[in-house]
Parts: structure tokens; C-alpha cells; sequence
């Protein structure tokens, strides 16, 4: 005996019209899109903007963190769908909301710290990452000494390899950059926020030419 099951789908109307697939936003929180941009730059690195803009206790963020965090998440979404995106990398945690009709797809399969900084345990969480998932780290994000040589630091602790995912890169030096490539790492950045906290972003010229 054979049952067949209909799944009765919508029909759209797109005459005339262009589909084009979805974008794809490789670092976003999610839960801070509710935010507005905080700080003065530019600074020499994350954490002094870190430093100088979270006071959970003082407006804005006070009234910020107030709205429940799963709307935050939920607004963070909405957001990313309005401008055409459909899969979000999320470095934070990963939220059960995610699960329950999200407007977007979050990548799920990955491991992650936040910095060297504010992640004591960075060899604990490479180590615990999945086989051949990504593992995403904010590094040399700033312009001072301390953000070039974070790359090494990371190499020292045995998780700079092919699946490290190095966010914003932007103080790396040229040694840096001849380490990333002999490693195979891989770099996310993001220019307009790095312009902002840190007055540049990277130097592709530099970049591409280490990474040829």
C-alpha cells in the first residue's frame, strides 16, 4: 500500500519582476541591532571603544538592554531580510529563536570566541569546534601594536589553521599577512564599522599581495 501526502504550496505572482538570490552577511550580533552607533573615534582598538561605550547602567544602552533579548534577536533578523540578506553568521550564541520561524537562516555549524581579550579560554573553544566547521574570533581589530600582534598570539596557541576565521584583521602587519596566508586562514571585515571605530579599515592593496 502507497500513501501519497500533498503539501499545498503558495503561488506567487512575479511578472516582471527580477528574483536574485539571497546575500549572505558573514558577522553580525544579532541582539544589538536594536542599538544605535555608540562612541567617538576613532580609537586604537576594540576594547577601548569596548570600554568606552558599555555602561550598561547609563543611557542609551540601559533602555536598550531592557527590550527582551528574543525581540532584540528577532529585530537583528528583520533587519538583515530587508536588506536582501537570508543567511546571517551570528557571533554569539547560538539562540533556540533561531529555530522558530526566523526570518533568516543562522549558521548553525561553527564554533566561536569573541577576542583574546574578553575569551580566556580561545583553545578551549577551538578545541570544542566541530570537525570542519569554521571557527570565527574577533583579531587585530584596531591600529596599535597590541592589535598586530595578536595574530601571533592566536598562531602560539595552536588555532590559527584553514578553518580560523579571523573578523575585521584590520591592525595585521606583513608578517601578519604571510602568516594568514601560510595557514590558510580566512579574514571577514567590515569596512564601514572599522572606518567608524578605528579611522581605517584594511588595506587590500597589502592584503591581496600576501595572499597571491
Amino acid at each position: 500500500m502507497t500513501t501519497a501526502t500533498t503539501t499545498e504550496c503558495a503561488e506567487l505572482e512575479l511578472s516582471g519582476l527580477e528574483i536574485l538570490p539571497g546575500l549572505t552577511n558573514a558577522h553580525d550580533h544579532l541582539q544589538f541591532a536594536l542599538f544605535p552607533r555608540l562612541g567617538s573615534g576613532p580609537y586604537p582598538n576594540a576594547t577601548a571603544w569596548a570600554r568606552d561605550i558599555y555602561h550598561p547602567e547609563h543611557e542609551p544602552v540601559r533602555s536598550q538592554l531592557r527590550v527582551p533579548k528574543r525581540l532584540r534577536l528577532l529585530w537583528g533578523g528583520l533587519r538583515n531580510l530587508l536588506c536582501g540578506v537570508t543567511t546571517v553568521g551570528h557571533h554569539d550564541p547560538y539562540d533556540s529563536v533561531f529555530d522558530d520561524d526566523f526570518p533568516v537562516e543562522v549558521v548553525k555549524h561553527c564554533g566561536w570566541a569573541h577576542s583574546l581579550e574578553f575569551s580566556p579560554d580561545v583553545r578551549e573553544r577551538s578545541d570544542a569546534t566541530p570537525p570542519g566547521a569554521p571557527f570565527v574570533i574577533h583579531l587585530g581589530e584596531g591600529t596599535d601594536d597590541g592589535a598586530a600582534q595578536e595574530l601571533f598570539r592566536l598562531h602560539e596557541l595552536g588555532t590559527l589553521d584553514r578553518r580560523t576565521v579571523l573578523v575585521h584583521a584590520v591592525g595585521l602587519s606583513r608578517a601578519g599577512w604571510e602568516l594568514v596566508a601560510q595557514t590558510g586562514a580566512s579574514v571577514i571585515w567590515c569596512p564601514r564599522s572599522n572606518l567608524f571605530t578605528l579611522g581605517r579599515t584594511l588595506d587590500l592593496v597589502l592584503t591581496c599581495r600576501n595572499n597571491s
